[in-house]
């Protein structure tokens, strides 16, 4: 049977009606004859995807030998990348809080000594030592903050952030049947055909 017939087939059961025992055997024929073209076009195809999913799978081996320690490297170097741009900002940020300590400290002796009619304190506010400056990356590499999360306690989680189970609800649902009691799921039954080719 050429498998060029499976394109017609389509068309051809949409025209089929189902009203009696013979519509029945013929429908039950075309189903067979459907079974028989699918299994000459596993014939015809299967060989040719086997021997394209080895040729894929070869191809992401060989790739992977080669992206992998380069996957490691980056991750390592944007590791160290990413620890100095921290500290670096952390250092910043603890040094423009000094600076601000030492300003208003300043600020508060010189007020004093001016009430006070003495002689100001040496230093001004231009003698302060300057920030840390930020890193400056290369062209083409980038820094920015992402948010990420950590579960801490499964139990607390809000219902909106649960997903169903479908997996196991489909098991329990096939074991027993019209029996399962599940509060939130409907159990139906569905009549399903099954052709063995011709």
């Amino acid at each position: 049977m050429p498998i060029e017939l499976a394109l017609t087939i389509p068309d051809k059961a949409k025209s089929l009606a189902v009203t009696s025992q013979a519509d029945l055997d013929s429908a039950n024929e075309f189903l067979k004859s459907i079974k028989g073209l699918r299994k000459e076009v596993d014939k015809a195809f299967d060989p040719i995807i086997k021997s394209a999913h080895q040729a894929h799978r070869q191809a992401i081996e060989q790739k992977k030998k080669y992206e992998l320690p380069l996957a490691e490297g980056e991750q390592i170097t944007k590791k160290l990348i990413s620890g100095y741009v921290v500290e670096m900002e952390k250092m910043k940020a603890e040094a423009e809080a000094n600076v601000k300590q030492i300003q208003a400290n300043l600020m508060t002796k010189q007020m004093e000594a001016m009430f006070a009619g003495e002689k100001p304190p040496e230093g001004s506010v231009l003698d302060m030592p300057k920030p840390v400056e930020t890193p400056v990356m290369a062209d083409g590499v980038s820094v920015r903050k992402i948010w990420k999360w950590r579960l801490t306690d499964s139990t607390k989680i809000p219902r909106e952030y649960l997903m169903v189970d479908e997996a196991k609800i489909g098991k329990t649902v096939r074991e027993w049947g019209e029996h399962t009691e599940i509060p939130g799921v409907e159990v139906f039954e569905e009549t399903v055909i099954g052709a063995k080719g011709g």
